[in-house]
């Protein structure tokens, strides 16, 4: 299985999952930079993602599990900022220059990974093979030495689901048993959010005009002072970008009703 060059992700995981989905196994949904790394098989290791081209391992050398000899690995996961930082730092970290990334985690401590899942191992790829929860450990035993996290993998979403909600966390991602990598993931959070792209900006640059295809579909009020002066300085830099919000349903119009601003997703490639 040659990895060097970038491997490419599913775009998303699906919103709307079966009506059974509480008895099934879930994982907590963590908020960072989905990332695939590729290690072994004497071969470079890579940490991609959803933008094609870019390995991003320069920035974060200490997530190469330099000490594994064996065949090829390909993890799929999240790239965390440390703890106590929000995932807009992982824009510090991966975003810039690798100088300007190592300095950020030399002043502010190191990235991590997690792993949630495998798309080849020990130079097979089993992408097609049946994601069964009581062989889901297993898999990753031969990597329990190296620099990995695995993700927990809990029997009872719905259970999950409240724990999550409790501590404050986002939501959680459901998993069909003996379903294939790619399939039969749903993402279930405690509130809703979508990711808008900004086709442009309200005058004054704070409210930022969001649509498809260049079709406003709603407005939404960037909060941040200083991204405000950012965009009032160059509004041109963030037309084409993504943000996430909050939404409340849509309007008899079909716009978002009320979006609340939550984050840029730096990590999806820019569209023209």
């Amino acid at each position: 299985m040659k990895t060097t060059a970038p491997i490419l992700i599913p775009a998303a995981i699906a919103e709307h999952p079966p009506l059974d989905w509480r008895s099934m196994p879930a994982q907590e949904k963590l908020d960072g930079w989905r990332g695939v790394l590729a290690f072994g098989g004497d071969e470079p290791a890579t940490l991609t993602g959803r933008t094609a081209g870019v390995d991003w391992l320069a920035h974060v050398p200490h997530l190469a599990p330099v000490d594994y000899k064996g065949g090829r690995c390909v993890v799929d996961g999240e790239i965390l900022p440390p703890v106590g930082f929000g995932v807009q730092a992982v824009q510090s970290i991966l975003g810039g220059s690798v100088a300007a990334g190592r300095a950020w985690q030399k002043r502010n401590g190191l990235a991590r990974f997690v792993a949630f899942d495998l798309m080849g191992y020990n130079g097979a790829d089993v992408r097609l093979e049946e994601f069964a929860p009581e062989h889901f450990l297993s898999r990753y035993e031969g990597l329990r030495k190296l620099p990995l996290v695995v993700a927990e993998l809990h029997n009872n979403a719905g259970d999950l689901f409240n724990a999550v909600g409790l501590a404050g966390g986002e939501g959680i991602v459901v998993r069909a048993p003996y379903a294939p990598y790619g399939q039969g993931a749903w993402k279930v959070k405690h509130f809703d959010t979508v990711d808008a792209l900004v086709i442009g900006f309200a005058p004054g640059c704070g409210v930022a005009i969001l649509g498809v295809d260049g079709v406003e579909t709603g407005r939404v009020a960037i909060p941040s002072a200083i991204e405000r002066v950012d965009i009032a300085r160059n509004p041109g830099r963030f037309i084409g970008k993504w943000c996430e919000i909050q939404t409340f349903g849509k309007t008899d119009a079909g716009k978002a009703r009320s979006p609340k601003f939550l984050r840029w997703r730096f990590d999806k490639p820019t569209r023209g």
